[in-house]
């Protein structure tokens, strides 16, 4: 994160309203707002959460468990002036009956910006951070038209800008705002303990998951268009024939892991590839493998190579995951353009499986990506906004 002079703090309660699109595991937005959410004193700062998609998750209850307060006004899912305006309705009564309980909204969906910002202006909602975790609005070119509108307004309504990293903010809120120092850059924090190699809990995972004696090449990711899950399984059929004890650990869930189980089985490599689901033990599946691929389409950051880099995996990212992922020597970015041999043959270039691991929690802490960190600096912020010009 940059430097920003935050003060002195006292002991008045913030409350907090994120908001994000769903609260469901595998998001990498939402594995950063629970980092955050989890180190954060609750006693000093409220956060509570209004969200877009309702669907039960184990984040869910925990923040429940925790005292966060979450409210669902689902999203229209069909295109539709009446919808719209339903959905407006909604957010009104809302945030109408919610008035003045909320010092700061901060969003982590900038797409809904559109609909939720001017209605908590409207309501006096003084402070209204957008917080950008991305490169792109969306994969499709229907998508791109739709969400140019919609972000169209952002810069209206909203008086502080977040970004995990220049090129996120440069996406969203331009090369201008970001040479004049208006986005404040965050790190995504990790929780640096957890993600601490330890060979006997690689051992213990290896042992669990029957892969002692395997290569394993990983990946943590929402099984979704931009994650790429079809060019990391070509480019794994390209590790697997020139290694054969080699295997494929996916942990995440999505819309696309059916299709992606089916193209698994139609090349024949079923028994080679294993669908772990959705995890709460990311920590632990990661110190099972030997080296973790990303070939995102886009990325804000690609914080799950944070945590890779972490526990010691060699990195395998695409050019078009940001250069600020690369904190370590363990990370090389690889073009799209190149084919999956190509990809794979990098992959086996040093029989990586041999290689001597270790811990990288220091170089990690060292480039400010530990979540104990980040808490401390978010608490502080939030808790000085009023006593200082924060823009």
């Amino acid at each position: 994160m940059n430097s920003v002079e935050v003060g002195v703090t006292d002991i008045t309660k913030k409350k907090i309203l994120y908001l994000v699109s769903s609260l469901n595991e595998g998001s990498g937005v939402m594995s950063y707002i629970m980092n955050l959410y989890r180190h954060i004193d609750n006693e000093k700062v409220q956060i509570d959460f209004l969200t877009a998609i309702s669907k039960e998750s184990r984040y869910e209850k925990e923040l429940l468990d925790r005292g966060a307060n979450i409210y669902h006004i689902p999203a229209p899912s069909k295109i539709g002036i009446r919808n719209y305006i339903n959905y407006v309705e909604r957010l009104d009564k809302f945030f109408s009956t919610q008035k003045n309980q909320y010092d700061v909204i901060h969003s982590h969906s900038p797409i809904l910006n559109f609909f939720h910002f001017p209605i908590a202006k409207k309501y006096g909602i003084k402070y209204r951070i957008v917080h950008s975790h991305s490169t792109k609005s969306s994969n499709r070119f229907l998508g791109k038209i739709r969400n140019f509108f919609l972000l169209s307004t952002l810069k209206k309504h909203a008086n502080i800008y977040f970004a995990c990293t220049e090129e996120a903010g440069e996406f969203l809120f331009g090369k201008k705002a970001m040479g004049e120092g208006k986005v404040h850059l965050i790190n995504n924090g990790i929780d640096c303990d957890k993600f601490n190699f330890n060979p006997e809990t690689r051992a213990k995972v290896r042992k669990a998951l029957k892969v002692n004696d395997k290569f394993v090449v990983g990946h943590v990711g929402r099984f979704a268009n931009e994650k790429n899950h079809s060019f990391l399984i070509d480019t794994f059929v390209e590790i697997y024939k020139e290694k054969n004890n080699s295997v494929l650990v996916l942990a995440g869930d999505g819309e696309l892991l059916d299709s992606l189980k089916e193209k698994v089985l139609r090349l024949g490599i079923k028994n080679n590839v294993l669908f772990l689901g959705s995890r709460n033990d990311i920590n632990e599946i990661m110190q099972a493998m030997d080296v973790f691929i990303l070939p995102s389409t886009f990325e804000g950051l690609g914080i799950v190579a944070i945590e890779a880099q972490a526990v010691g995996l060699p990195c395998y990212v695409s050019d078009r995951v940001p250069e600020a992922v690369g904190i370590t020597e363990l990370v090389s970015h690889v073009s799209l353009k190149h084919s999956p041999k190509i990809w794979a043959r990098q992959v086996l270039l040093d029989n990586l499986s041999n290689i001597s691991r270790r811990s990288y929690i220091d170089e990690i802490k060292k480039n400010n990506y530990d979540v104990n960190d980040l808490s401390k600096w978010m608490e502080t912020y939030y808790i000085n906004l009023g006593k200082r010009n924060s823009m």
